[in-house]
């Protein structure tokens, strides 16, 4: 209803909200045109999921883990349209994450009300994500504190205490260690014959919530940024401090490899800074985000920022911060390879590729969607110099660490032989 005080004022409103609609409509087929996202699956109304991480099974089927279970999405094409279903698996609740070990056919999921570790035959899980809801789908999991309170006895209840309320967790590029971040502690595990068993548990005042490995080591977050060095029977020591994050309380986020064993990306909540493998910085300038980030994820090259309204994807080349200025996404000295799009409420999913959810409030949809970063960037040049900015709103359809006095080993034990470990190359990702 629009309630004016003369019929003419109500025909000149009645025309603008026509025009802006119009308008609307014509920005959203423009931007649907860029094929920046694929749709995976859009959830309606009263059938919504809480969806936090996925796994691409195949080119069609995608396994989606979230606070009510797991699922399958099948995508078909049926008399040239494309259909998604949705199959509930029989399986463990309140999925916060999960990774693929396919050198070991393992997958490892944090679940459960207590978030703890969980283990299951990767081959099972691939099978039964093919299947159709007849079939009527399980997936059986073993609990890695089962398995390590048999086989090490010696570990007490102290140490299995470590092993819940996981936040994140990272595995190595021939899966060989495991290193699972929690409320109060970082915990390396080890495969050994045909088991994990605990090589390492370090107690934290502050909730890990990033993990990234290096080829000599591990850097993860907590009040500042730490690095395990695998070489030195995992000896553990602050790998950066910034005295002006430290001054003001900034906190650790997120950190990076960009290149191999030279360069990493240490994100906090206000700016991101470049430095080598030894923690000294090599960019005299620093990038600074416009807003409070949520989230991060990088796929190289480009470095994805999740807002509470917007998504910045940004292509990290060597001449970024290369000065002492600091450089900030929303100065007017502006790098080309960058484009922003405003998304309801996005959410960073886990997994194997660029996910996102995002919550369309008007039509009571949930979308969860494939981003392509270089697409995004490719795009935003081919468009206007000035248009930077994409609006998606409308277009998803259905088509902390510091050491305590008290920690529960010793790090400063004797060098052991050097240790060889690859290291997993795929997405990282963090998401608070």
């Amino acid at each position: 209803y629009i309630i004016v005080s003369s019929v003419s004022e109500k025909q000149n409103w009645l025309s603008i909200i026509k025009e802006f609609l119009d308008n609307s409509e014509c920005v959203a087929q423009s931007q649907q045109n860029h094929d920046y996202k694929d749709n995976i699956y859009t959830f309606h109304k009263e059938k919504l999921l809480n969806v936090n991480c996925i796994h691409q099974i195949s080119q069609s089927v995608f396994l989606l883990g979230a606070v009510e279970g797991l699922f399958s999405v099948h995508i078909k094409s049926e008399n040239e349209q494309v259909k998604h279903e949705l199959v509930p698996i029989v399986g463990p609740k309140l999925v916060n994450d999960f990774v693929f070990l396919p050198k070991l056919q393992l997958v490892l999921m944090i679940a459960g009300t207590t978030k703890e570790l969980l283990k299951c035959n990767m081959r099972t899980v691939v099978l039964n994500s093919e299947l159709s809801q007849m079939s009527k789908p399980v997936i059986d999991v073993v609990r890695i504190v089962d398995e390590i309170r048999n086989n090490q006895p010696s570990k007490n209840n102290t140490t299995m205490s470590e092993l819940k309320e996981i936040n994140c967790i990272t595995v190595s590029r021939c899966n060989e260690l495991v290193v699972i971040g929690s409320e109060h502690s970082v915990s390396v595990l080890k495969w050994q014959d045909t088991q994990f068993v605990v090589t390492k548990i370090l107690k934290t005042n502050v909730p890990t919530n990033c993990i990234c490995f290096m080829p000599s080591g591990i850097i993860f977050t907590t009040n500042s940024f730490y690095k395990i060095d695998i070489d030195n029977n995992f000896s553990c020591k602050r790998f950066f401090t910034d005295s002006l994050a430290k001054s003001h309380d900034y906190r650790p986020m997120f950190v990076c490899e960009l290149t191999k064993n030279k360069e990493y990306l240490l994100c906090y909540n206000v700016y991101g800074v470049f430095v080598d493998s030894d923690g000294k910085k090599t960019r005299g300038g620093e990038m600074k985000w416009p807003y409070s980030p949520n989230s991060f994820a990088f796929k190289k090259p480009f470095l994805i920022i999740v807002s509470e309204s917007e998504i910045c994807v940004i292509k990290i080349t060597q001449s970024c911060c290369v000065d002492e200025d600091t450089w900030s996404i929303t100065s007017t000295k502006q790098p080309k390879d960058k484009a922003v799009l405003t998304i309801n409420r996005p959410k960073l999913l886990r997994g194997s590729d660029i996910c996102l959810s995002n919550t369309n409030d008007f039509q009571g949809t949930c979308s969860i969607f494939q981003l392509d970063p270089s697409k995004i960037i490719k795009n935003s040049l081919a468009s206007n110099d000035t248009l930077n900015t994409l609006d998606t709103q409308d277009t998803c359809d259905e088509s902390e660490f510091s050491f305590t006095s008290s920690m529960l080993e010793n790090l400063d034990e004797p060098e052991e032989n050097q240790k060889k470990v690859c290291f997993n190359p795929n997405i990282q990702f963090n998401n608070n």
